[in-house]
């Protein structure tokens, strides 16, 4: 039996793992677009499985264009209804100028729409109120706290009832 830590499946490494061998490349972890650029806009970070060829697809769809909007139509990359759902397994996009209210990480988005939606047609525009990230929405305790329990910052929940007053 193969070890496959990928699948667990006895019949060898999946196919991403078979591809990306084949080839003898390695994909980077992450690029900030536009590349080159002093103040990027956009930083992508991908899985540690994507293929050099979903990297590039994942990079030819995020590049902004020069004059605002998209360097590439999606429609040139596939389907477009389905290019950023392809790509959501293959990496994570942050605005880079777009920051959390809250713990001030980069705010993650999962397709063009919703980038232009938050930072505008050239991606420069910033928000009047900083967004709060689905992390620190989801987190438990006063959002002043960073989602810890106000009880035991340590924990991020409530302390013993013998800590209590």
């Amino acid at each position: 039996m193969s070890d496959n830590t990928c699948t667990g499946r006895p019949h060898g490494p999946h196919r991403s793992h078979r591809r990306r061998a084949a080839t003898g490349l390695s994909a980077p972890a992450a690029v900030d677009l536009p590349r080159g650029s002093p103040e990027p806009l956009l930083h992508l970070e991908f899985a540690p499985g994507a293929t050099t060829a979903e990297v590039e697809r994942a990079i030819r769809y995020w590049t902004p264009g020069s004059a605002g909007g998209w360097a590439e139509p999606a429609a040139a990359l596939g389907a477009p209804t389905r290019v950023a759902a392809d790509l959501l397994s293959v990496c994570r996009v942050h605005l880079v100028r777009h920051r959390c209210g809250t713990c001030s990480a980069p705010t993650r988005v999962a397709s063009r729409s919703d980038a232009v939606a938050l930072a505008g047609h050239d991606l420069l525009r910033r928000p009047g109120t900083p967004p709060t990230c689905p992390d620190c929405r989801r987190a438990p305790g006063d959002p002043g706290t960073g989602g810890l329990g106000a009880d035991d910052p340590g924990t991020g929940g409530p302390g013993p009832p013998a800590n209590r007053p």
